[in-house]
């Protein structure tokens, strides 16, 4: 297993592990992903995803991976700060007896991009939140994608920014070495459109904004 290089993915392991990991898959075997993640999935399927690849970055317990292959995707790679999450995304592969179909990649997606290479679609969830550097995480990752990129961050309101206040509050007095981050929807999507994409789903909810670009013809 790889090491982690940056300070922001040694706290994302910390934070995502143990307990933490446990409880959500726990709670995702009893009613699925949650639904800002359900309407990606939907969004996805939509668009037939029949042979297609996967890159899940950030993919956690595997979610969208899981429900893709089952949907038909030919295989997907998986690479994830986190040790635990991964663990347990392998375990609800082979319950769902679809293993051989996944890798797994432990690190940082940036350190890791060269050697993951290209996907049909690549998946973030959640994830840009986890870093201060979005640019070179959004121009990176949506330069693999093939056909289309779809990510989850928070929405960039008032209220959001008072949760990312008080939430980074209670981490910094709890010692944890973890933030979330908001990022404006324009600056990512300039981001995005830089590398030839053009959005072609929207969702959101009082938290999450939920956005699929598709490759320019």
């Amino acid at each position: 297993m790889s090491t982690l290089t940056c300070d922001t993915c040694v706290a994302v392991d910390s934070f995502f592990s143990g307990k933490r990991a446990k409880k959500k898959y726990k709670k995702y075997l009893k009613s699925g992903a949650d639904q800002s993640t359900k309407k990606l999935i939907a969004a996805l399927i939509e668009n037939d995803v029949e042979g297609i690849t996967l890159l899940d970055i950030g993919g956690g317990l595997g979610a969208i991976h899981h429900e893709l292959i089952e949907a038909g995707a030919s295989s997907a790679k998986c690479a994830d700060a986190s040790a635990d999450y991964i663990a347990i995304s392998k375990t609800e592969g082979e319950r769902r007896n679809h293993s051989e179909k996944l890798s797994y990649h432990y690190g940082n997606y940036i350190d890791l991009a060269e050697e993951l290479g290209s996907a049909d679609i690549v998946t973030l969830d959640k994830v840009i939140c986890c870093f201060d550097d979005m640019k070179e995480l959004v121009a990176i990752s949506s330069s693999k994608a093939t056909e289309l990129y779809a990510l989850i961050f928070p929405r960039n309101k008032w209220w959001t920014r008072l949760i990312v206040i008080f939430g980074n509050m209670m981490f910094a007095l709890l010692g944890k070495g973890f933030r979330i981050h908001l990022h404006p929807e324009k600056e990512v999507e300039a981001v995005v459109e830089g590398n030839g994409f053009e959005r072609v789903f929207y969702y959101n909810n009082i938290l999450w904004q939920v956005i699929v670009y598709g490759k320019k013809v």
